[in-house]
C-alpha cells in the first residue's frame, strides 16, 4: 500500500517523533512518503526506505524562538498557504498514494481539500485538545470543523481526545479512529545511553528533576519554578533541568533570576536526544495545562524514571491512570489564572521530595508497569486496522 504522511516538520517535539515512528513502522510493509511543509531542518532519522519530500515554506510557528518570529511566521502562513496547497497537490499527484495521513491543523486542512480533488482517502490526526486549544467561534475553528467532516476519518491519540473531538467538531462516532501514541522501549533505552550532547555535568550529590517540552503557555513550566523555590528550602541539592525552547524563555529566565534560582534551574534548550538527560535524573515532572497525549511522559516511564504529572482532560491522566503509575499532581492553573494555591504547592513539594528521596524505587516500578500499555507490540494491531481502510 502507498501511504503519504503529511506533517508540519521533522525538527523537534512530540509530533515529529510520532511521525518518525509511524513512518518507520508502516515502511516495513508499505511504500511510505513523508512530506513536511516547513523549512525547519530535518532532525529525525528514518528508515532508508521512507521517502522524504519538503514543501520548504516557513509555516510552522511552534519552534520559533521569540514572539516577533512567531508573529512573522503566522503572517507568512496566511500569504503562503495557497502556494503550500499547490505544492502539496502536486506532491500527492506524483506520489499517487492510496491513503494520506496528516498531522496538525494546517496540514490537515491542506490535505483534506487536496485529497478530495484527487479522489484519495485522507485521515487527519488531531494533535491538540481542541476544546482547550481553540476558540469555538473563530473563523479558523469553523474552517477546521467543515474540513474534518469531509475527511475519511479523524484520528485521535488518547481516550480523552475522543470525547473532545466529538464535542468540538460535532462529528459522528464512525468517523473517529483511535490508536494511542506508541513507543519502542529498546530504542529509548539505547538512546538513553548515548553521550550528552551538551556540556552538562551530572553530580552524584545532587537531586535532579527534569521536564521536557516547548516553553509555552500550554506546558506550564513556570509552576515548576515555584515548586523548586520551596524544594531548595528542604534540600539545597535540588536541580531542575528544563529541556525545550519557546516563546516563554525570556519570562522563565527573568523568574529564575528574581527567585535566586540561577544555580538550581537550567534552561537547556532544544536537545536532539532528551532520553540521556532523563535517564540520569531522579524524577521526571510533567506540568502541562492541556495535552492530547504526553510523549515525553511515557518515554520517561519506559526508562523506569519516577514520574509526577498533571492530569489535564486528555492524555497525562490516562497515562499515569490518575495515580496508579505515577504521582498525580492534579490540574495546574493556566497562564492567565496565575499561581498555584499555597496549600497545594506545599502538598506538591512534600510529595515530590518523598518520591525523589524515600520512594524512588516504588515509583520506578510504577513507571515501568504503566509503560507496558504503550509499547508497539501492544499497539500494532490497532495501527494496522486503521491503515487498511
Amino acid at each position: 500500500m502507498k501511504v503519504l504522511i503529511f506533517t508540519s516538520d521533522l525538527y523537534q517535539g512530540g509530533v515529529a517523533e510520532s511521525t518518525r515512528k509511524l513512518a518507520d513502522y508502516l515502511s516495513k510493509e508499505n511504500d511510505v512518503t513523508v512530506c513536511t511543509y516547513d523549512n525547519l531542518p530535518i532532525n529525525k532519522i528514518m528508515n532508508r526506505s521512507v521517502k522524504i519530500s519538503k514543501l520548504n515554506l516557513p509555516l510552522s510557528a511552534g519552534f520559533r524562538k521569540n514572539k516577533i518570529s512567531i508573529l512573522t511566521t503566522k503572517l507568512l502562513r496566511i500569504i503562503l498557504l495557497p502556494l503550500a496547497f499547490i505544492k502539496f497537490f502536486y506532491t500527492v499527484m506524483r506520489a499517487r498514494p492510496e491513503l494520506v495521513f496528516s498531522l496538525t491543523y494546517i496540514p490537515n486542512i491542506i490535505s483534506v481539500h487536496a485529497c478530495r480533488l484527487l479522489g484519495v482517502k485522507c485521515i487527519v490526526s488531531e494533535r491538540q485538545d481542541p476544546i482547550q486549544d481553540l476558540d469555538q467561534g473563530t473563523i479558523f475553528s469553523k474552517i477546521l470543523k467543515n474540513t474534518y467532516r469531509k475527511a475519511t476519518g479523524v484520528h485521535v491519540n488518547s481516550q480523552g481526545m475522543i470525547v473532545s473531538v466529538k464535542k468540538f467538531y460535532e462529528i459522528s462516532d464512525e468517523k473517529i479512529l483511535n490508536f494511542d501514541n506508541f513507543f519502542v522501549k529498546d530504542d529509548i533505552a539505547k538512546q538513553s545511553m548515548e553521550e550528552l550532547e551538551l556540556n552538562f555535568s551530572f553530580k552524584k550529590e545532587k537531586i535532579y528533576l527534569v521536564t521536557s517540552g516547548r516553553l509555552s503557555k500550554q506546558k506550564g513550566q513556570w509552576h515548576l519554578l515555584d515548586i523548586m523555590k520551596e524544594l531548595i528550602e528542604i534540600d539545597d541539592s535540588y536541580q531542575l533541568l528544563i529541556l525545550g525552547e519557546g516563546e516563554l524563555r525570556n519570562e522563565l529566565e527573568n523568574k529564575i533570576k528574581s527567585n535566586n534560582l540561577s544555580g538550581h534551574v537550567y534552561l537547556l534548550g532544544n536537545v536532539n536526544n532528551p532520553h540521556n538527560f532523563i535517564n540520569k535524573s531522579d524524577v521526571f515532572i510533567f506540568p502541562s495545562i492541556w495535552e492530547s497525549f504526553g510523549n515525553s511522559l511515557v518515554e520517561a516511564m519506559a526508562l523506569g524514571i519516577p514520574v509526577a504529572s498533571t492530569v489535564c482532560d486528555s492524555g497525562p491522566g490516562e497515562i499515569i491512570n490518575y495515580g496508579e503509575y505515577g504521582y498525580n499532581m492534579g490540574i495546574f492553573p493556566s497562564y492567565e489564572e496565575g499561581e498555584l494555591d499555597k496549600d497545594k504547592l506545599q502538598d506538591l513539594v512534600s510529595n515530590i521530595h518523598l518520591i525523589a528521596t524515600e520512594n524512588n524505587k516504588l515509583y520506578s516500578e510504577m513507571s515501568l508497569n504503566g509503560y507496558k500499555r504503550y509499547d508497539l507490540s501492544i499497539m500494532s494491531q490497532k495501527i494496522d486496522s486503521i491503515f487498511k481502510l
